[in-house]
């Protein structure tokens, strides 16, 4: 939820009483992953892996009739955006349909795809359904980058292809939604690319980028992470890259997740991006927002979820045995799930700086969770980051509007 100003601090307002008692606020944000079933074979994720030795959970995934009806029960909470994601969640025939549920119940509605599956008449249905945003998952300007990514020959010409689909789709709706977004992940094999697929803007026809770091979930992740030299590499380029997005009539604000990596080297070379983050700033997230994977679990965050994050056995997270699961739709209403006693337990614990096993590898630590850091916490926290923006204002030092995070 965006807020500003004076919007701000009458937030942090109502927030605050209910983040004291772990009440929960309102799910503001619903991350659905919609199935587990996947047609990349990427070598950052272990979900394609899933299906493809235990097909029989496909069973287990929740049905249009379920989704709808968690949809329905969220609205009514006050929920104000889904991004549906999977798997491939265009693998799942009733996908538009649940598209069209919450935008009718007046959400926000975001989805990312790897884009393979779309067609004429598909493109048409995203459109029509009316859909805010649709995020495409792009991995380097040639067939033979992408594919060395996502594993899967071909991919790359049926994901641009998918891209121009949609935008010729629109064109002939005569709307400008939904946004199409490029997903680019930044790692040793593709961040020298970067301004190569900024310049496909104008044929593929889409509207924005925005760069995904790279977490270290399987070997082939952490094979690519960056390196000193990549890092050095990257930050003698952050003008150029800005000059690209300029040039192809963006908005260069995607450049500051860059220069976030730059300035925090050893994160970046680890892929644990929030590690300079929780010594200070506290997660907000159960408060605001849920994660409900394919079979109806319910966990606090999508690094939270095993499904999203397996290991090489899958059957727990990269990143250790806990279990954070908060409950399962299928059991219990949704409301009983938010306000029960494993989401009050957990907002209890993050009242303190965040210490769990997954935070680690966060990358969606914002401005915003600093500020209310610091009204609710630290308040040598608010001087902090006045100091840093000032700076920055002023010339006296570049690209420093997170440096307190860094100090």
């Amino acid at each position: 939820m965006k807020t500003r100003g004076l919007g701000k601090a009458l937030y942090a307002a109502r927030l605050y009483p209910r983040w004291r008692k772990c009440l929960g606020y309102k799910p503001l944000l619903l991350k659905l992953l919609v199935t587990s079933r996947c047609n990349s074979r990427c070598m950052h994720c272990n979900i394609w892996r899933l299906t493809k030795e235990r097909p029989q959970v496909v069973k287990d995934e929740l049905s249009t009739q379920q989704w709808t009806g968690l949809l329905g029960e969220l609205s009514e909470m006050g929920t104000e955006a889904v991004f549906i994601s999977g798997g491939e969640p265009l693998l799942r025939r009733d996908t538009v349909e649940i598209v069209r549920f919450a935008k009718k119940k007046g959400m926000h509605v975001e989805m990312v795809t790897n884009g393979t599956l779309v067609t004429e008449d598909l493109a048409k249905d995203l459109v029509l359904s009316g859909m805010d945003i649709i995020d495409f998952s792009l991995d380097g300007p040639s067939s033979k980058i992408h594919a060395e990514f996502r594993g899967v020959d071909g991919a790359w010409e049926r994901t641009t292809k998918g891209i121009e689909l949609l935008s010729q789709a629109r064109k002939k709706l005569g709307v400008q939604k939904p946004v199409i977004q490029v997903s680019y992940p930044v790692s040793t094999i593709t961040h020298q690319h970067i301004e190569q697929v900024i310049g496909l803007k104008a044929s593929l026809g889409y509207d924005t980028l925005h760069f995904n770091p790279i977490i270290g979930k399987t070997p082939g992740a952490r094979s690519i992470f960056m390196s000193d030299e990549d890092l050095r590499n990257l930050e003698s380029r952050l003008d150029s890259i800005t000059v690209a997005f300029q040039n192809a009539g963006m908005s260069s604000s995607p450049v500051w997740n860059l220069v976030r990596m730059c300035r925090n080297v050893e994160a970046a070379k680890g892929g644990k991006y929030a590690e300079s983050f929780i010594r200070k700033v506290l997660c907000f997230a159960p408060w605001e927002e849920v994660t409900v994977d394919p079979f109806g679990n319910v966990y606090p965050c999508p690094y939270a979820c095993p499904f999203q994050n397996l290991s090489e056995d899958l059957e727990h997270c990269f990143w250790g045995t806990g279990d954070f699961k908060m409950g399962n739709v299928k059991s219990n209403r949704f409301s009983e799930i938010w306000d029960g006693d494993s989401y009050r337990r957990f907002r209890k614990n993050l009242q303190k700086v965040p210490s769990l096993p997954f935070c680690a590898w966060c990358c969606e630590a914002t401005l915003r969770d600093a500020v209310l850091t610091g009204l609710f916490k630290d308040r040598s926290l608010l001087f902090k980051i006045a100091l840093s923006r000032l700076r920055h204002r002023s010339g006296r030092s570049e690209r420093t509007e997170w440096e307190f995070l860094y100090n």
